[in-house]
């Protein structure tokens, strides 16, 4: 299991690296997200391509994620001066069509990894199409802008339905490396981070991104809680197939439990 920490200061970027993280996220998505996010709880950032160049220079294993703007005029402008900046992996957000996603793979032009976060329902009723695309290496599935385009009232409802199995056995299938969402801490979280962590794991989840519910001014609770998690996702992984289903069901009845639908 890899795992991701959104930063942006290099000295973090490298206590994280040392802590066991795998990836470091720079962020410079910010086309149409205050208007999808700027009245909830989430946190928003304000990267800028000079972070890539300064965190890059620090980084000794760790690889960096940048997650640039949904196609638009400037994106192969964009793109390009990412990639020379140094980014190792390039993540393309709010796509709808097979076309955003030709246009991404052409501009990135193999000079880094191609990671789609898959967060619109369009995107996700078209999945077939998709993932016909040639040189994909990664689909992540962003459980925020999902449910908030589906209307839901708790992110983890995601879970719910079946939606993200289906999702995740097409993107498998077509051999491409899945990641889901965020994840809280083992004991932590609304709904316990260990039935999320065995759940996204039995659907063949490979990729988390931490959430702010990891302890990021506390190094060493930090360190353990990693070293926990990715120890736990070890082991889902040799469950029996009964024991994998029941935390489901444990992971369900914990979401309709806390969520709060209106009347």
């Amino acid at each position: 299991m890899e795992l991701m920490v959104i930063e942006n200061v290099p000295e973090k970027a490298l206590q994280f690296e040392e802590c066991g993280v795998d990836r470091i996220f720079i962020d410079l998505e910010i086309l149409g997200k205050d208007e999808r996010q700027g009245h909830l709880n989430t946190v928003i950032s304000r990267h800028t391509i000079d972070d890539i160049r300064a965190v890059k220079k620090v980084l000794t294993k760790a690889k960096l994620l940048v997650r640039v703007n949904p196609i638009n005029p400037e994106s192969e402008q964009e793109i390009k001066g990412v990639i020379s900046s140094g980014a190792d992996v390039l993540m393309l957000p709010m796509f709808t069509t097979q076309s955003e996603v030709e246009a991404f793979i052409k501009f990135v032009d193999k000079k880094a990894k191609v990671n789609l976060l898959l967060e619109t329902p369009q995107a996700a009723i078209r999945i077939d199409e998709i993932l016909s695309v040639p040189g994909i290496d990664e689909i992540h599935i962003g459980l925020n802008d999902l449910h908030l385009a589906f209307g839901l009232n708790m992110m983890m409802e995601m879970y719910l339905g079946g939606f993200l199995e289906n999702l995740s056995k097409k993107i498998k299938f077509a051999k491409i490396s899945l990641g889901i969402g965020g994840i809280a801490p083992l004991d932590g979280g609304i709904i316990n981070g260990k039935l999320v962590a065995a759940e996204a794991t039995r659907l063949g989840c490979e990729r988390f991104i931490l959430s702010r519910a990891f302890p990021k001014d506390d190094p060493a609770l930090f360190k353990k809680n990693v070293k926990e998690l990715k120890q736990y996702c070890a082991e889902v992984e040799k469950w029996p197939n009964h024991k994998k289903i029941e935390n489901l069901m444990l992971l369900k009845n914990s979401i309709l439990k806390n969520r709060v639908v209106p009347k």
